[in-house]
């Protein structure tokens, strides 16, 4: 699903660190859910790099059943996520500043909570 090439395994505390250099770090399972924590080269700064995140995860999720992703980043000043079910993104949102780059779905009664 993610094809992940190269694969071996490694202390999670190592590899966790090295994502800026384009590994990902697949943790054990924790109550069903495979944590895959990526770096900041996936920041979702321009709507095309956040339509192209939205096909991967909605790629994933047609296998997985569900898939999400959560990033932001405080010095750039960026907060996203997405949440993609049987192959249909569900939500999405990208936000670069004051400036919302990337919307899709509608708001779930959590945001409406915050």
């Amino acid at each position: 699903m993610l094809d992940v090439k190269g694969l071996r395994a490694g202390a999670w505390e190592v590899n966790i660190y090295k994502r800026s250099e384009g590994h990902i770090a697949l943790l054990p399972p924790i109550d069903g859910w495979v944590l895959a924590p990526i770096g900041l080269n996936a920041a979702l700064d321009t709507a095309e790099r956040a339509d192209s995140l939205a096909q991967k995860l909605m790629a994933i999720s047609k296998d997985a059943g569900e898939c999400h992703y959560y990033g932001s980043y405080r010095v750039a000043d960026f907060i996203d996520w997405m949440i993609a079910r049987k192959g249909t993104l569900e939500r999405g949102f990208a936000f670069v500043g004051r400036e919302l780059i990337f919307e899709q779905g509608e708001p779930t009664e959590i945001e409406w909570d915050i």
